[in-house]
């Protein structure tokens, strides 16, 4: 069997969308063989983590400094079939990708991150990205190698809204915290991100759902009705099935989840102008630069002719594009020389 390495000094840190799209790509290739995580910290014996052996390889060599010299780190004394640095890692000497490796040595975008090493010494590597591209594994000028993405969500989310929330046909508008003091009630529009309030104070009438710190804030007539925990992801999914729209003020960096996500339920998406969401609401929604613009936009979309429209096209366009593992796990291949 293959056994693969993939190179990630942020892999612990779970709660974010980097974190998320670095994990589903190192099961794509886990699917082709074993894949050894190898990330930076204290050394000791490997362990289990999921469907992956985590190793640390040792406390970074100098100050500033992400990774271990090579000469220093604990490494795995076999040599793997290929290697996956996600990211950049300017502290990470192009050596330690290519000691591990008597294969390929890949890299994973995660955000225009592209570069795993520094010092002049850069890994000459194909690059593999999953921001929503045109799906293929032929090498685009600079560009790299986009093979898609896969996301998935549970259907059933249809079948019945989040308990307690007593609405359906609202505006959800997803994350992004103000600065407040830590005592600060979750319902306080000062926890909200300023789209949220603008929305709140544009549409009284109409329900404003509002999701931050791990909580839902139900609100009307510029007043809170209610306050509920999103526990799972499938609470997240079940606010998003039952949404007019959905309002995403600062999408993720990488692939933008939570707009495909909603894109999956048949529920449109309003974002920024700006980043790896644009290709989302092209096909199930619309952009904003400002905030007269936002509230236009959340105002046309909820048109219930072009709603029908956009939700039609937009779960086209996300079943499509993100709806099968099958793909992802044949073009991570790919990348790798793998047979599919």
């Amino acid at each position: 069997m293959p056994r693969f390495a993939v190179l990630d000094e942020w892999w612990g840190h779970i709660d974010s969308e980097r974190a998320y799209v670095a994990r589903t790509v190192a099961g794509a290739l886990a699917c082709h063989g074993a894949v050894d995580v190898v990330t930076p910290g204290p050394p000791g014996p490997p362990r289990s983590d999921g469907a992956f052996r985590l190793i640390t390889v040792g406390d970074p060599s100098a100050p500033g400094a992400s990774w271990p010299a090579v000469a220093g780190a604990a490494l795995p004394p076999d040599r793997y079939d290929g290697v996956l640095v996600v990211g950049t890692a300017p502290a990470l000497p192009a050596e330690l990708a290519r000691s591990l490796s008597n294969g390929p040595v890949v890299t994973l975008d995660v955000g225009g991150m592209t570069s795993p090493a520094g010092d002049g010494d850069p890994v000459s590597s194909p690059v593999l990205r999953v921001d929503g591209g045109p799906r293929d594994t032929t090498q685009r000028g600079g560009g790299g190698y986009d093979v898609g993405f896969f996301v998935s969500v549970n259907p059933t989310a249809h079948t019945a809204p989040l308990g307690g929330i007593g609405c359906t046909d609202y505006v959800l508008v997803l994350g992004g915290n103000a600065p407040a003091p830590a005592a600060t009630p979750a319902h306080d529009p000062a926890r909200l991100p300023a789209a949220a309030r603008w929305l709140i104070a544009r549409f009284p009438r109409r329900f404003v759902l509002t999701v931050v710190d791990g909580g839902v804030t139900v609100w009307r007539d510029r007043s809170p009705h209610g306050w509920f925990w999103v526990g799972t992801r499938m609470d997240l999914w079940r606010l998003m099935a039952f949404a007019r729209v959905t309002v995403d003020p600062l999408p993720g960096p990488v692939v933008a989840r939570e707009c495909i996500e909603s894109l999956m339920f048949g529920t449109p998406v309003v974002v920024p102008a700006a980043g790896p969401a644009l290709s989302h609401a092209a096909a199930g929604g619309a952009t904003y630069r400002h905030v007269a613009a936002l509230l236009d936009e959340v105002d046309g979309v909820s048109d219930p002719a072009r709603r029908a429209a956009l939700a039609s096209s937009g779960q086209a366009y996300a079943t499509d594009r993100f709806g099968s593992p099958r793909r992802l796990v044949d073009g991570v291949g790919a990348v790798f020389g793998l047979p599919t």
